[in-house]
């Protein structure tokens, strides 16, 4: 499991070829950049963790991510009051149609 966190720079020089690597959050994408992995599963705890993942994933022309698995919980798509009676906030909120774009790139 790689998290977005500092420690995980740790993992800089290991050989993670013979694991299934899951990353956490906004691991995906930045494992690829500093890390030079990708992982076989991605999920996040916060609909705006996505963001950044999911543009990388549009850009994707040679389909390297194809198999990527990527969770998403249920209670992500659709209404908003409903994540806001489960979940709470998010970064989403802040941003003009911030939940409108999640839910446009979600779709794609």
């Amino acid at each position: 499991m790689i998290g977005p966190g500092y420690s995980s720079l740790e993992l800089k020089d290991k050989n993670l070829t013979d694991y299934n690597v899951i990353a956490f959050q906004s691991a995906f994408p930045n494992c690829l950049e500093f890390l030079k992995v990708k992982p076989d599963v991605w999920f996040c705890g916060d609909p705006y963790a996505y963001l950044e993942g999911f543009k990388v994933l549009l850009e994707d022309e040679e389909e390297e991510f194809k198999d990527l698995l990527i969770i998403i919980p249920d209670i992500f798509i659709g209404n908003f009051s409903k994540y806001r009676k489960y979940c709470g906030t998010t970064p989403l909120m802040r941003m003009d149609r911030g939940w409108e774009l999640f839910q446009t790139l979600i779709q794609k």
